[in-house]
This record gives structure tokens, sequence and C-alpha cells, in this order.
């Protein structure tokens, strides 16, 4: 059996991993919301593994993370973020990492 992915990207910047993912034989589920996730993450059997955006339009991977925690199984989580070295943007890069994640990757 292979292993149940949810992909909570918005449509316009989800393509190129969502493709990366199909081209590797992976069968990924979609949601563009935070809204649309936790209709997801109630779905049965649950989800293994869920990469999130940082920003969505209607919240963050934050309010991903309470729907997650809050499943009977929560996935393991990673998080997308698409900030460049600008200064401006470099807490987002620490905001999963000072939340609980494992690992960070830059």
């Amino acid at each position: 059996m292979s292993a149940r992915i949810l992909l909570v990207m918005p449509r316009e910047r989800r393509d190129k991993l969502l493709n990366f993912l199909a081209e590797n034989g992976l069968d990924v589920m979609t949601a563009g919301t935070t809204a649309e996730a936790q209709r997801r993450l109630c779905e049965t059997p649950p989800y293994d593994l869920v990469f999130v955006d940082a920003e969505l339009p209607d919240g963050s991977w934050r309010d991903v993370l309470q729907y997650m925690v809050a499943s009977p199984k929560p996935a393991e989580m990673v998080v997308c973020a698409r900030c460049g070295d600008e200064p401006a943007n470099r807490g987002k890069y620490y905001c999963p990492q000072n939340s609980g994640s494992h690992s960070y990757k830059n």
C-alpha cells in the first residue's frame, strides 16, 4: 500500500511539486486552502504525509498543523516556504522550527 499524501498549496503554486510527486508514482490529493485541508484531513484512511505551503489564502501552515494534531493519526508535515534570503522573509523559515519541527532545510 502506498503512502497517502496531501498537498496543501494554492493552485497557482502547486503544479511543480504536484507533477514531481506524480512523476515518481505517488498518488497525491490536493487542497488549496486551510478549510479544504481541514475537510481532507477528516477523510479515511488518514494521510501519512502532508506538504503545506507556509502561507495560504485563508490561513497558514499553523492552522493545518492544528487540524492534524486533532486528527486520530497525525501525519508527518513538511512546510514549504518560498522565501528567499531577503532579511524581511528570514523569520518565516524559523517559525516552523520554533514550533516543534524536527528539522529545517534551507
